[in-house]
């Protein structure tokens, strides 16, 4: 299998595990409401908190455990596993919509260094500023980066 063919299609798995988290993480949301909201009286004003039966308990402990587990991942949960490329590819696209000024020479540097996501996550406005940027530009670069991690 060629690299390119494989880039493409680690890039479609990629999607599906997203995909997939973003389905479980709906699953947990309505698989919590319901044990809150299924036994409870159509009248607001006699609401009382739902008592679920001993299994039920039992089963609503486990999902909590699993959805603690599966807690919702944050854009950096998925960029720290892009390669160079794939995370170049990333930012193009996103730098975009979120005003950044990121030029060639940046990306140049990207490549060169060899840097992945992972990496790219630990940069600093210092090392931004090593790379070329301006104060401004490595500024709304980190800025940028503590907003993925959230």
């Amino acid at each position: 299998m060629r690299s390119v063919d494989r880039v493409v299609v680690f890039e479609k798995i990629r999607a599906l595990e997203e995909r997939l988290d973003v389905i479980d993480n709906r699953l947990d949301t309505l698989f919590s409401s319901f044990y809150c909201s299924s036994e409870s009286s159509s009248s607001e004003s006699d609401y009382e908190p739902c008592k679920p039966t001993a299994p039920e308990k039992s089963v609503y402990l486990v999902m909590a455990k699993k959805s603690r587990n599966n807690r919702r991942k944050t854009a950096a949960d998925k960029i720290k596993k892009y390669e160079t490329e794939r995370l170049i590819k990333y930012l193009r696209e996103d730098s975009k919509s979120e005003g950044l000024e990121l030029d060639n020479d940046f990306f140049t540097k990207l490549e060169e260094e060899n840097i992945t996501g992972h990496l790219f996550l630990k940069l600093t406005r210092q090392e931004f500023r090593e790379f070329g940027m301006g104060l401004r530009p490595a500024l709304e670069l980190e800025d940028y980066i503590k907003k993925l991690c959230e």
